[in-house]
Order: C-alpha cells, then structure tokens, then sequence
C-alpha cells in the first residue's frame, strides 16, 4: 500500500479520517469491525493523534487508500482533498441551476395563471390558453 518505509507511529488526521468515512456512508463505530481492530484502538488513536504503524495499514486498507493520506499532509492527501472539493463545487452548482430553473417555470406558471384569470375577470374573450374553468 506504501513505497517508503514508514514510522513506527502515523499523525493521525481526523478531519482527513472524517472525509473518508463521509465519502464511503460509513460510521465511526463501525470503522474498526472494517479495519479488524478492537473497538477501542480507534478511538484511543483518534485521541491520540497518532497510530502505530499496524493500526494505520489495517485503516488505510478498510479505506483503500495509501497508509500516507491518513495523515492529510501529503500530495495525495491534498490530491484527494482537491477533487472531493470539485465533486462538492460541481454538485453545488447543479443544484443552483437546477432551483433556479424550477423557481423560474413555477413563477412563470403562476403569472401565466393569474394574467389569464385577471383577463377573464375582466369579461374579454381573447385572453391567451382560452377560458378559465371556475369550479
């Protein structure tokens, strides 16, 4: 999972841990059934800031990401980080054009609406898409 032998202990980062489980639906609690690890190793490495060497390869496995992106100071883990964030921008962005086109044609539905009853109302019988039904 690494080329460059690594040190007894891994910086642990949390945000870094936090993005991994968000992106996969996964929970804190069941990281370690995951990673094969007691319950209690995560949490004491999350406290800690820092996980042996064993602890870090069986997380990075459950994740299926370099040992090195725990630690969120690599090229990787900003790698990693950039395209979560253009994911996110895209996603966004999406969501505005798609609202902004709903709120258009729902207020243009409306007005189109209210012009038509406005006309009938008023006794005309040129107003535009014909009379309205008054139930």
């Amino acid at each position: 999972m690494h080329d460059a032998p690594l040190p007894d202990d891994i910086v642990l980062d949390p945000r870094q841990l936090t993005r991994l489980l968000e992106d996969r639906g996964w929970t804190r609690a069941g990281l370690p059934a995951r990673a094969g690890l007691e319950p209690g190793v995560l949490e004491n490495a999350e406290a800690s800031g820092v996980a042996s060497r064993r602890v870090a390869e069986a997380l990075a496995g459950a994740f299926g990401v370099p040992v090195a992106l725990l630690s969120g100071k690599t090229p990787e883990a900003r790698d990693y980080l950039a395209r979560r964030s253009t994911r996110i921008a895209a996603m966004v962005a999406v969501i505005f054009v798609l609202s902004t086109w709903l709120g258009y044609e729902v207020g243009r539905d409306l007005a189109l609406k209210h012009n038509r009853a406005d006309c009938v109302a008023a006794g005309r019988t040129d107003c535009a898409g014909g009379p309205l039904s008054t139930r």
